[in-house]
């Protein structure tokens, strides 16, 4: 009977044991409990949403009232300046590119068109 074959591609990596897995897994529990402030990161900016249809909606933040903001351990200016056109446009990160790029049009006879 032969060995299971274990080598691996160049740069590949191994997969990680249970036991691995399990010491990693506390680790996260430990940090997640002895540091959450680093972890919940995103939606702390109070915002209004001024428009949503399906899973895409628009915010308006306004502009904050500090001088200075923490990021980190570091201290930053808040820049006053104020832009004529704020909305800045994004696809959803989960969407798939379907979703987000139309199909290519196609060629007479069935053939996929170029773009």
């Amino acid at each position: 009977m032969n060995a299971p074959d274990t080598q691996q591609a160049p740069g590949e990596r191994a997969k990680p044991t249970l036991s691995e897995r399990a010491f990693w897994s506390l680790i996260n529990a430990v940090e997640r409990r002895l540091f959450s402030d680093n972890f919940i990161v995103s939606n702390r900016t109070p915002f209004e949403v001024i428009h949503s249809e399906r899973i895409m909606s628009v915010r308006h933040y306004l502009p904050l009232e500090e001088d200075e903001i923490q990021v980190a351990d570091q201290w930053l200016s808040v820049n006053r300046q104020r832009h004529r056109t704020p909305v800045v446009g994004g696809a959803p990160r989960a969407a798939p590119p379907p979703i987000v790029e139309p199909p290519a049009p196609r060629a007479p006879g069935g053939g996929e068109g170029g773009r």
